[in-house]
């Protein structure tokens, strides 16, 4: 099982980077990345201190987006699961109560 998790091949990647949900979430966040990667290196005003530091703000924002639609994906998923199986999900919901008060 360890070396399936390390051994990771070119195919394996490609099927990832095809497959729909990281389509979507990652989408919109690269081609912004992308298009702000460009507006930098097209910046003859700015000198390279000025472009590297553009480039890693750029690079924390991009990472910042994808974190919060990480995120996203888990609290609608959470409030889907709890919609879908309310028998379930209800005893869970009032234990917690209980233990804050």
């Amino acid at each position: 099982m360890r070396e399936e998790l390390v051994n990771v091949t070119d195919k394996n990647l490609n099927d990832l980077k095809e497959s729909q949900i990281v389509k979507i979430l990652f989408s919109s966040s690269y081609e912004k990345f992308k298009n702000n990667e460009r507006i930098i290196n097209g910046a003859s005003d700015l000198s390279s201190l000025e472009k590297m530091e553009a480039h890693n703000k750029n690079y924390d924002r991009f990472r910042k987006e994808i974190a919060e639609n990480i995120f996203g994906v888990i609290m609608v998923s959470t409030f889907f699961y709890a919609v879908c199986n309310k028998e379930k999900f209800i005893p869970i919901f009032k234990s917690l109560l209980n233990k804050r008060a």
